[in-house]
This record gives C-alpha cells, sequence and structure tokens, in this order.
C-alpha cells in the first residue's frame, strides 16, 4: 500500500515538473517575441548615418523607438507605408532610443514613439509623440508641406 501512495506522489511531482517547465518555455517564447522590433523596411540608423541622410537635402521623419514598445511596433507598417509611397520626396528613418540615449536627450524625446520631422536643410522643425496612423501622418506630412 504504501508502494502504490509512493508512486502516486512522484507522479504527481513529475506532472508538476512538466508543467513548469512548458509554462516557463511559454514565458521565454512570449516574452521574446513581444520584446523584438518587427523586421522592417525602414532603416534604423546611427547618428553618424543619420547624419548623412539628413546632408542629402531632402526633408523627413525620424523615428525614435524602444524594442519593447508596443506603440512603436504598431508605428511599422506605417512608416514602411510611408517609405514605399512617398520615399522619392522625403527620408524616413528610425533609431533605437535605448542604444542612442544621447541622441533621444538632444532632441528632448519624452517618451516613444516619437517621430521628429527635419525640413531639407536638415533643422528640426517638429514632432509628434504616439501612434499615428497611416491617415493622420500623411495629414502630417501635408501640413508641413513635405508632400502634395
Amino acid at each position: 500500500m504504501n508502494r502504490g501512495i509512493h508512486t502516486s506522489g512522484v507522479l504527481r511531482i513529475g506532472a508538476v515538473l512538466v508543467l513548469v517547465t512548458v509554462a516557463a518555455g511559454l514565458f521565454w517564447y512570449f516574452r521574446l517575441s513581444r520584446s523584438e522590433r518587427p523586421v522592417s523596411k525602414v532603416p534604423d540608423v546611427s547618428p553618424a548615418e543619420f547624419e548623412k541622410i539628413v546632408a542629402q537635402g531632402k526633408p523627413g521623419i525620424l523615428e525614435f523607438y524602444t524594442t519593447s514598445c508596443p506603440y512603436c511596433r504598431m508605428m511599422v507598417p506605417v512608416l514602411e507605408r510611408l517609405r514605399t509611397e512617398y520615399g522619392d520626396k522625403i527620408f524616413v528613418v528610425t533609431m533605437n532610443m535605448e542604444r542612442y540615449p544621447s541622441e533621444a536627450a538632444k532632441y528632448e524625446v519624452p517618451a516613444v514613439p516619437t517621430l521628429i520631422f527635419f525640413d531639407a536643410q536638415g533643422k528640426m522643425i517638429g514632432g509628434v509623440v504616439g501612434y499615428h496612423d497611416y491617415r493622420a501622418m500623411v495629414g502630417v506630412l501635408k501640413q508641413l508641406k513635405f508632400i502634395d
């Protein structure tokens, strides 16, 4: 009789260990997938690369983001579409605020996502904070006279 109770206890402990292992694996899988920024067609630039882009004489958008920001991930398709449709008139690039905190401080980035607009001379002329859909972004670009 003790033998049956002992075996049953071992089976319960084994089942709990399997469940804990599976739960831990799922936790890490979803945690990692949430923290990564989706692969994007929008260039993720360093400060030196950004200076070269600004020197080309086109107006454009610089987005500051973090890898853990869900609204930053939501901006990816919006920025891709802007780059696809208006890339001949404007530049669209991103910069990781965690990797380049001094650049974020330089532009006084209050939160992410922050989109900063630059004129053709490379001067910062404005910005918006938070998620903005495609239509809203086109409206901003028209207001700034970046596009028709």
